[in-house]
């Protein structure tokens, strides 16, 4: 083995101590007085010396741009907040108009009774949606009238049965 490093020698650097003078050829190691001071705020940042025509004034540098973040797309879209209820609404009104339809056929009623109940609440819950607020409330109408038609209907059809039991006996 040898006492030499294994992948040759390495030239020797020189490091300021702070007992020497750092050297001049090296810019990291000049004294601050040897740049001017910077320009203020919106001035020229070098004026030109005599005889030299004035160079086009440089706009002021903030930073360097950050790479890593994608441009919006244009134009810029901001998402709308949910409205509370709007889908409630809906289907308040699809099933206030499903429940009248089953009001008015008899083997459906009990269907329709059911549609017309859920409609009611959904409609009522939903009466705080700000752009389907006229949904809800014809759902409730609508659900509201095919319970009452349901009622109706089968109250009648009973009355009609018992009648026809009294007046006509087996």
């Amino acid at each position: 083995m040898s006492s030499q490093p294994p992948y040759g020698s390495f030239p020797g650097q020189s490091q300021p101590w702070p007992e020497q003078s750092p050297d001049p050829s090296y810019p990291g190691y000049q004294s601050s007085s040897a740049y001017p001071p910077p320009p203020p705020y919106g001035a020229t940042p070098y004026q030109p010396t005599q005889g030299q025509p004035p160079a086009a004034p440089v706009p002021p540098v903030y930073g360097a741009p950050n790479i890593y973040v994608q441009p919006a797309p244009y134009p810029y879209v901001v998402a709308a907040p949910p409205d509370p209820g709007a889908g409630q609404a809906v289907a308040a009104l699809v099933l206030g108009i499903v429940a009248i339809v089953c009001a008015i056929i008899p083997c459906l009623q009990l269907i329709g009774l059911v549609t017309g109940i859920v409609g009611l609440v959904l409609g009522i819950v939903s009466r705080k949606s700000v752009t389907r607020h006229g949904m809800a409330v014809t759902g409730i109408v609508l659900s509201s009238i095919s319970i009452g038609l349901t009622v109706i209907i089968t109250a009648l059809w009973i009355l009609l049965n018992v009648i026809s039991l009294a007046t006509y006996p087996s």
